[in-house]
């Protein structure tokens, strides 16, 4: 396969692999959570009770959906609530995983393609893990670079002296 010997190619079809199926746990991940989205205790629109059987009413019903009871029209105190609910709601911000994970990382790190991948579909949702991922990549690319120029110089020092001898 592309010119590799037979454990070059298990090794890149084991990389793959790995990527693929990383990916797709991310992604599963994120569907899972617009789906289920984490249980607010607040409602989504602001609300009052009626007045004769108790069902949860939108603030500005005129009816209830339950009883068909006619509402009486809201207090000041009442549209007061109403407004601090609104207010509540829209200062109110879904909980974000903005702490960092060492195993993320760590596999960053050792693979930092796969870092990179996290760090593109995490750094809006989950700024922290992919904050991790991201720098263990760099760590990763950065250190390989590194030994491989070592490399190339000691290899270039021992075919120097073994030509020279």
């Amino acid at each position: 396969m592309f010119g590799l010997g037979p454990a070059e190619s298990l090794i890149l079809i084991l990389f793959l692999i790995i990527i693929l199926v990383i990916v797709l746990a991310v992604r599963a991940s994120a569907k899972k959570r617009a789906e289920n989205p984490a249980a607010d205790p607040s409602p989504s629109t602001p609300q009052r009770v009626c007045a004769q059987c108790g069902a949860r009413l939108d603030y500005d019903a005129k009816f209830c959906t339950q009883c068909g009871a006619v509402q009486p029209e809201l207090t000041t105190t009442e549209l007061a609530s109403v407004l601090a609910q609104v207010q509540q709601q829209s200062t109110a911000k879904s909980p974000v995983d903005t702490e960092g994970s060492f195993g993320f990382a760590l596999l960053g790190f050792l693979v930092p393609v796969v870092g990179l991948i996290l760090y593109v579909i995490w750094y809006r949702d989950r700024p922290g893990p992919a904050k991790s991922a991201g720098k263990g990549a760099i760590a990763g690319v950065i250190t390989s670079v590194i030994i491989g120029i070592i490399y190339f110089i000691a290899i270039a020092a021992i075919t120097k002296s073994a030509l020279g001898a």
